[in-house]
């Protein structure tokens, strides 16, 4: 049976698919009088549900395709998924409206005098609402008066017998089933499921490695408790969240710092903006706005809470959550940065193939930059840099060769180019271990590699890690990687075997 935006459904036979007219005149050109954007069969195949955008739910014969009920005005909105209940007693359907409701469907024999029953509502939309407000002082003008765009509910099933509906936000909604109907579930209560429907382009970990936040092209920033996996998203007290889309930045994100002294997390974006958001009511919101001179490509931040933006005109200084100076004017192109963790020192790769070493001060509220030296190891541009945890060593990547100097010996080479050269396309990310005996990396060419300083010859591999390419990478542990990417998953390896074997 096909349905479509002729507002049609069709009954079709075995292969080859032909048409067969059901018993009245025509039926199949009539019922709906909008595009029907779902069909279902019941489990039993004795009867197949559709749903369309005129809010009404017909259900037909499962063997000769004749309309046997139907009912108008099920939903305020377009319906847009149905699903049946193992035991095909009811229809689960969701709608522009923002609600999903459990509809109880007559039996086969008592379809044709029987009427479709609402058992049970949930306004999703209110419930995310309530989600996003909650121990938060938000604009009381912001508060929508009508169903958020995000709000909408695309689709719906049943997962082990639990209700379970997604928003064109991207966030899962697990519902709880009423008293008494399909023995009750599993939940009392309603579980948001969030995460990424987009490119991952940057992430930021703690101190104690206990939470990763990822940013996406879209704008939104996911915080993720690295022991359970579990995702909540960084909002935003103002009427951009009450979209329900979650975007924190006005486009996508380009880099993400936090700040351990103060506890914040900075974000840039193509909104040109840097927004500083910090702890409230156990979530991160982002407060506080900054416009910035020129768009920011990138940022580091080190412990100290010194950090350095990357923008297409030059550089700008913050500590604290604080723009110390203004854009500071360079003479090439920057691409990349890192704050050495352990001094005032900052690196950043330019498209002059070059590393440009500075000295960062910032004394009271002005910040400055002082180029120290400038280091000449790459062909092409640099467009990585990692220090090591303690500063002693940093890593620095084009799109091919990964370069190792000894930082605290005026950055002499310990690894050149043409030795650690495997990557096919840009190196997007580096990370040290906490031993500071491995490196991992990752590219555009869905690679991750790690390295051992000991055993300069000998390398890892993991192809085909993220669909797309894979942009950034973390060590949890000495054993275990964390990395993320353009097919918006967040993965954690454990690589502590592979490390045994290869390294040995």
């Amino acid at each position: 049976m096909t349905g479509g935006e002729d507002m049609r459904v069709i009954f079709n036979g075995n292969t080859p698919f032909t048409r067969i007219m059901p018993p009245e005149e025509d039926s199949s050109l009539k019922g709906h009088s909008r595009v029907v954007n779902c069909l279902r069969y019941s489990n039993d195949n004795t009867r197949i549900a559709s749903v369309g955008g005129d809010k009404m739910v017909r259900i037909y014969d499962g063997k000769s395709g004749q309309c046997l009920l139907e009912q108008a005005n099920v939903h305020d909105g377009a319906i847009y998924a149905c699903s049946w209940s193992t035991n095909d007693e009811f229809l689960l359907t969701s709608s522009a409206d923002g609600t999903v409701k459990l509809l109880r469907i007559p039996s086969r024999e008592s379809l044709s005098d029987g009427k479709i029953e609402c058992v049970h509502s949930w306004n999703v939309s209110d419930v995310q609402l309530e989600n996003l407000h909650e121990g938060i002082t938000a604009d009381a003008a912001a508060v929508p008066n009508k169903i958020p765009a995000g709000g909408i509910q695309l689709s719906c099933a049943f997962c082990n017998g639990q209700p379970v509906s997604v928003g064109v936000n991207g966030q899962i909604t697990i519902l709880p089933l009423p008293p008494g109907v399909l023995g009750g579930g599993t939940t009392t209560k309603e579980i948001i499921l969030s995460g990424h429907q987009t490119a991952i382009t940057s992430f930021a970990t703690d101190t104690q490695l206990s939470t990763l936040y990822t940013g996406d092209i879209d704008g939104i920033i996911c915080r993720w408790d690295v022991t359970s996996g579990k995702a909540s998203r960084v909002v935003r007290p103002d009427g951009d969240s009450n979209t329900l889309y979650g975007k924190v930045q006005g486009g996508a994100i380009t880099a993400l710092g936090y700040a351990p002294t103060s506890g914040t997390l900075l974000s840039i974006g193509w909104d040109d903006k840097l927004r500083i958001c910090s702890p409230d009511a156990g979530r991160m919101v982002a407060h506080r706005e900054i416009k910035l001179e020129s768009q920011p490509n990138a940022m580091s931040i080190s412990r100290k809470d010194v950090g350095i933006i990357v923008t297409v005109d030059g550089l700008i200084v913050v500590t604290g959550g604080e723009l110390v100076s203004k854009l500071i004017p360079i003479s090439y192109g920057a691409l990349s940065v890192c704050v050495s963790p352990t001094s005032n020192i900052a690196c950043v790769g330019g498209d002059d193939n070059k590393i440009h070493v500075y000295s960062v001060k910032t004394d009271g509220s002005d910040g400055t930059l002082e180029e120290i030296e400038v280091l000449d190891g790459h062909l092409r541009h640099v467009h990585c840099l990692q220090f090591s945890l303690d500063g002693s060593v940093l890593a620095s990547a084009d799109t091919k060769d990964i370069c190792v100097w000894d930082s605290a010996n005026n950055f002499v080479p310990i690894i050149k180019k043409n030795m650690w050269c495997f990557h096919q396309q840009r190196i997007t990310s580096m990370a040290w271990s906490p031993n500071g005996k491995l490196l991992a990396s990752c590219g555009m060419d869905d690679n991750i590699f790690l390295w051992n300083i000991d055993k300069k010859m000998k390398r890892v591999n993991y192809p085909f890690a993220h669909q797309g390419g894979c942009t950034k990478i973390v060590f949890l542990d000495n054993d275990k990687i964390m990395t993320a990417g353009n097919d918006g998953c967040v993965c954690q390896w454990n690589v502590k075997k592979d490390i045994m074997t290869k390294f040995k």
